[in-house]
């Protein structure tokens, strides 16, 4: 009897792990798991559905802000070698996003991330084994791994210009999805991007000078004819997920264009709540 209680025991602790890591190891440190449990609260808890996020309310809960970065270093580079494409996508999105609140959360008060000594460039990140920096995660792992240019709509870089943090966790289940929806909802937001058809013209983030590169690699056309090959390339990428009413002009000649300034202040709810922002 004592010896199937006790089969039936490790059994049962095999299965935990191994649905807490992405290979199902059983050396995997039981700590990662991969729907990222903590950091959903403090997204759900702080993160605003209008972009803003309560950075006073993160540096509060600062002891599980390190409890949801514990969770991130607690997979192995093996183990996140044989995830699927699409968990190391989300694992990786997910690590830029929290990492970078996580050096905020240090320093704030700030008013923007640039006012943060070589925040993107420092490799002192200890994540799947390897020691990266910001622009590693971006650069060197998301853009260079993954021919995937709505990737770019998924990093908030901690103020007002870019993509919102998402309330939730990036999961590989929905991966798709939920690029969709980072990508649409950033092209429809009419302080990131304006589009007029009647006027043909497009002033858009540069976010798209940026990823300007990785864009073409997959929507590289011939169509409009009279832009620039990165260039076009941006705007079929755009019309692809723009309403067809708003997006088909983009493939037409006579565009006329510009990029918006990027807005680098910190995307604090305290900010927006302030009398001069109201």
């Amino acid at each position: 009897m004592r010896g199937r209680i006790t089969g039936t025991l490790l059994t049962s602790l095999a299965v935990v792990i191994s649905t807490l890591s992405c290979s199902g190891d059983r050396d995997e440190p039981a700590r990662f798991d991969n729907q990222y449990p903590i950091y959903s609260i403090l997204l759900q808890r702080h993160a605003g559905d209008n972009g803003w996020v309560d950075y006073a309310g993160l540096k509060a809960d600062s002891a599980m802000v390190r409890r949801a970065s514990e969770n991130l270093r607690a997979l192995s580079a093996d183990s996140l070698s044989q995830c699927s494409p699409q968990q190391r996508m989300a694992y990786w999105i997910n690590a830029y996003n929290l990492l970078l609140l996580e050096a905020v959360v240090t320093y704030y008060p700030v008013d923007s991330i640039q006012d943060i000594l070589n925040v993107l460039d420092r490799p002192h990140y200890q994540v799947a084994g390897q020691t990266v920096s910001l622009n590693d995660i971006e650069k060197n792992i998301l853009r260079h791994d993954f021919a995937e240019p709505r990737v770019c709509f998924t990093l908030c870089r901690a103020s007002v210009g870019s993509p919102i943090l998402r309330r939730e966790p990036y999961r590989a289940e929905v991966l798709r999805t939920q690029l969709h929806e980072a990508a649409f909802r950033f092209l429809t937001d009419s302080t990131r991007n304006a589009f007029d058809p009647d006027e043909q013209y497009a002033s858009i983030s540069p976010l798209f000078d940026w990823y300007r590169r990785d864009i073409n690699k997959v929507y590289g056309s011939q169509i409009p004819a009279d832009q620039p090959e990165e260039v076009r390339a941006v705007f079929n990428f755009i019309a692809e997920i723009l309403p067809e009413s708003a997006g088909r002009f983009l493939r037409e000649k006579g565009v006329t264009w510009s990029y918006m300034p990027y807005d680098w202040r910190l995307n604090d709810r305290a900010m927006a709540m302030a009398p001069s922002q109201l």
